[in-house]
């Protein structure tokens, strides 16, 4: 039997731990359904501490502060940037622009958390004073967004949880989403499955010709949610065993924070090698004017799209 990265069996601890913490918090979750939450918000945050560098600060319960002094809903999680001033870290209103990234939690998901979550996320984003000119800042948000889960609802025999999240997600985008950059990054429901988001600045386009089919670019964005489960690899494979989603969520984390922190590029990358899963997007096109002609015309002069490197950019 071939042997396995350490990693792998990290990952997999992890979920069996996230499992077995969802079970004693339901245990007297109807007794105090607050100090169930707060249990479950904790079990997240522990996992920031330990897999996100040391001067990453982790916090719970907080709200998102603008440079124009309006704040966000209450968010559960919140990860500061390494600059973040020690001073301010329990003031409970955190400027916007120290917040590397947000996120609602739940014990058991339901279909409502996923509505306003959604909602939720498109309004952090609007809270912030995006510079146009640049595709990658129009598009990319500095603050990544998600929405976090021991476990589900969709618990029937015919149930079918996955359907039911990834429908419930698309047409929340389609309702609330006006812009590449509000979308939610993250819906990861540990014992279940991963969503997170895709963004390419350019459509890519597919058409046949003689029976030949080719691509190319065409001008507007386009997002979607991948998805990520066991399930997409073939029965006792490695792949099959080793799969996570909490596993998958920790590396495209680290790929989305590498954006904006350079250190984590080469980490990033030995998560996804590692740990990271494959994933299946249904993609949503946008307008070629839903940037700024500053921003096109930076995507059109950007010499690294033609080498395909910014489709690592998820």
């Amino acid at each position: 039997m071939g042997k396995t990265n350490d990693l792998v069996d990290f990952m997999l601890s992890l979920t069996r731990e996230m499992g077995d913490e969802y079970n004693r918090i339901q245990k007297r979750s109807t007794e105090d359904q607050g100090t169930a939450g707060d249990q479950g918000e904790e079990n997240w945050a522990s996992i920031f501490k330990n897999w996100l560098p040391a001067d990453y600060q982790v916090v719970t319960k907080g709200r998102l502060l603008s440079e124009k002094g309006v704040a966000s809903p209450q968010v559960d999680v919140i990860i500061l940037r390494p600059f973040y001033p020690k001073h301010l870290l329990d003031k409970k209103l955190y400027l916007t622009a120290g917040v590397a990234a947000a996120f609602e939690c739940k014990n058991t998901l339901k279909a409502s958390h996923i509505v306003k979550t959604v909602q939720n996320s498109v309004e952090v984003r609007n809270l912030l004073n995006i510079r146009q000119g640049n595709y990658r800042d129009e598009i990319y948000s500095p603050i990544i967004y998600g929405l976090l889960a021991h476990s589900h609802s969709w618990k029937g025999a015919e149930s079918k949880p996955k359907n039911v999240i990834e429908e419930k997600l698309h047409e929340c985008d389609r309702l609330f989403v006006t812009h590449p950059r509000e979308m939610l990054d993250f819906v990861c429901v540990s014992d279940l499955a991963l969503w997170s988001s895709y963004k390419l600045p350019m459509n890519f386009y597919t058409y046949q010709e003689s029976g030949n089919y080719f691509y190319k670019w065409m001008p507007g964005p386009q997002t979607g949610y991948g998805f990520s489960e066991r399930e997409a690899y073939t029965v006792n494979t490695e792949p099959y065993k080793n799969f996570t989603p909490i596993g998958a969520f920790l590396s495209k984390l680290f790929k989305k924070l590498a954006l904006h922190d350079n250190r984590l590029i080469d980490f990033s990358h030995y998560f996804g090698q590692t740990i990271g899963g494959g994933a299946s997007i249904k993609f949503r096109t946008w307008p070629e004017n839903i940037l700024s002609e500053g921003a096109r015309t930076d995507l059109l002069h950007n010499q690294s799209l033609y080498q395909g490197n910014w489709m690592s950019e998820g």
